[in-house]
């Protein structure tokens, strides 16, 4: 988003946390501003190795192995006071389900308008029919079906001859 400060980077997560579906591949940063976030996305793309508090994972589709809600919240809690985002942001890139509303609920910060997908910008609608094939001359007379001789039908309803079965 263009404009943004670094004040607003608790807003922008917040957006991001709450306003996006949280899907099965995940990439979490922990980061003081705007630059930082720049710099460690910028390794990410470069496909460096062991960045600094950023996080990738695979959200487990067999949830068996993670704590209970109990368990989780708890975790969740303990991680919170005791300012341990790293470690949050890795449960959550594994899978775990944190309510970021719940956890924001003292100073929840704001949502934005941030744009869908910022890093792709191409297309991938079906180009659109420039005509429609027209009957050929040669189909017009030839039988469509052995009990059916002649099609009587619209183009917005569908007829069958009186006497088909007759």
């Amino acid at each position: 988003r263009q404009g943004c400060t670094d004040e607003d980077l608790a807003d922008i997560a917040y957006t991001l946390q709450v306003g996006r579906e949280a899907m099965e591949v995940r990439l979490a940063c922990v980061v003081s501003t705007l630059e930082e976030l720049k710099a460690k996305l910028a390794q990410y793309l470069a496909e460096a190795k062991d960045i600094d508090g950023l996080y990738r994972g695979t959200a487990r589709r067999d949830k068996d192995g993670l704590a209970t809600d109990e368990e989780r919240q708890a975790m969740i809690e303990e991680c919170a006071a005791s300012g341990r985002s790293h470690r949050l942001v890795e449960l959550w890139t594994k899978g775990m389900e944190v309510d970021w509303r719940q956890l924001c609920r003292e100073a929840a910060p704001r949502r934005i308008s941030l744009p869908s997908y910022p890093f792709a910008r191409e297309r991938y609608w079906v180009p659109p029919v420039r005509q429609v094939p027209s009957l050929q001359a040669k189909d017009v007379g030839k039988p469509l079906h052995p009990l059916l001789h002649r099609n009587t039908s619209k183009p917005a309803e569908r007829q069958l001859p009186e006497g088909l079965y007759k």
